[in-house]
C-alpha cells in the first residue's frame, strides 16, 4: 500500500469537485466553449465531459474504498495470524507447566497431549480456515452492505468524499484501517477512556513492544514487566486481582495486535490535534 496514494486521491477528488474543482471547472469551460464555437445547441460535448466527469469520480471512488479495504483486510490478516499463534503458544506452554510441575509427565507423554490440541481426527487443524474465519470476525465481511456505505467511517474515504463535494452520512459503520472506536476503545460505551486500556498496567504509558502473558493473558510493555521480574523470589502478575502468583519470561509473547492497536490510537490522536490546530489558525485568520 502506497503511503503517496491517501493524498494523491484526496487532491485528485478537491480537483474533481463539481463546483469547485480546478480540473472539472477547466474541462467543463473547454467544452462549454467548443460547443458555442461549433454551434451544437445541444451542447454536445458539455454533456460528454459531464459524463466522463462523473465516471472518473466514479473510478475514484472505488479505488479509494478498494485501498481502504486492503489496509483493512492486511491489519485483519495480522491480527488473525497473531491470534492464532497465541492459542497454539498458550497450549504448549500448559503442556510446558504441565510437565514441569508433574514428575510423570515425560516428554513423549507431553507430545502425545500437544498432539491432542493440534491433531483433528488424525488430519490436522486446519490453520487455513481457522485464520480466514478470525479474519472475518475482524472484518465483518459477509453482510450485503455496499462497501463505500460501509468504508464510509474510514478517514480517507471520508476526506475523499468531502472533497468531492458529496455528502458523507453520520455514524456509518466503521469499517476500515481506522476503525479506532472499535478497535482501540474496547468496553468503554462512551468512547472516552483515552485509550485507557492501550497503557501497560507497570507503566502507566501506552503499550510499547507489547507482551502478552500466556498464562494469565494480561499484556504488559516489555520494560515494565523486565523491571517488574527483576531480583530473587516469585513474582506476581501485577494487574490488580489476577491470580497468576508466578509469572515467568518463558510465559511471555510478543502481542502483535495490540502493538497494531496503538499505532492506530496514536494516528487518531495525532489526526485530531492536527484538526484541532488548523481549526485554531483558521480562526486568526478570520
Amino acid at each position: 500500500l502506497s503511503r503517496k496514494f491517501p493524498p494523491l486521491a484526496c487532491d485528485l477528488a478537491s480537483r474533481l469537485h463539481d463546483e469547485t474543482g480546478e480540473l472539472a471547472q477547466a474541462l467543463l469551460s473547454y467544452a462549454a466553449d467548443v460547443d458555442e464555437s461549433q454551434n451544437h445547441g445541444d451542447a454536445h460535448l458539455s454533456t460528454k465531459m459531464a459524463a466522463f466527469l462523473d465516471e472518473q469520480r466514479s473510478r475514484l471512488k472505488r479505488h479509494v474504498v478498494a485501498n481502504a479495504k486492503r489496509a483493512r483486510d492486511v491489519e485483519a490478516f495480522c491480527g488473525a495470524v497473531g491470534a492464532v499463534r497465541d492459542d497454539i503458544r498458550m497450549k504448549r506452554q500448559n503442556v510446558s507447566n504441565a510437565q514441569l510441575d508433574n514428575d510423570d509427565v515425560d516428554d513423549e507423554t507431553a507430545n502425545d497431549i500437544l498432539a491432542k490440541f493440534d491433531m483433528k481426527g488424525g488430519d490436522g487443524v486446519d490453520y487455513e480456515k481457522t485464520i480466514l474465519d478470525k479474519m472475518k470476525e475482524r472484518t465483518g465481511d459477509g453482510d450485503e452492505e455496499d462497501d463505500l456505505q460501509r468504508f464510509q467511517s474510514n478517514a480517507m474515504v471520508r476526506d475523499m468524499l468531502e472533497r468531492l463535494g458529496e455528502k458523507v452520512q453520520g455514524g456509518a459503520k466503521t469499517t476500515g484501517e481506522d476503525d479506532d472506536d472499535d478497535l482501540e476503545v474496547v468496553g468503554d460505551a462512551s468512547g472516552n477512556n483515552h485509550g485507557a486500556d492501550l497503557k501497560c498496567p507497570i507503566l502507566t504509558t501506552y503499550y510499547d513492544q507489547p507482551l502478552k502473558n500466556t498464562k494469565c493473558g494480561h499484556v504488559y510493555s516489555k520494560q515494565g514487566i523486565e523491571q517488574h521480574l527483576r531480583g530473587h523470589g516469585r513474582k506476581k502478575c501485577p494487574v490488580a486481582g489476577c491470580t497468576n502468583d508466578d509469572v515467568q519470561k518463558r510465559q511471555l509473547v510478543e502481542d502483535v495486535e495490540m502493538a497494531m492497536r496503538v499505532k492506530r490510537f496514536k494516528k487518531k490522536e495525532e489526526r485530531q490535534k492536527r484538526a484541532k490546530m488548523s481549526q485554531l489558525d483558521d480562526l486568526d485568520d478570520e
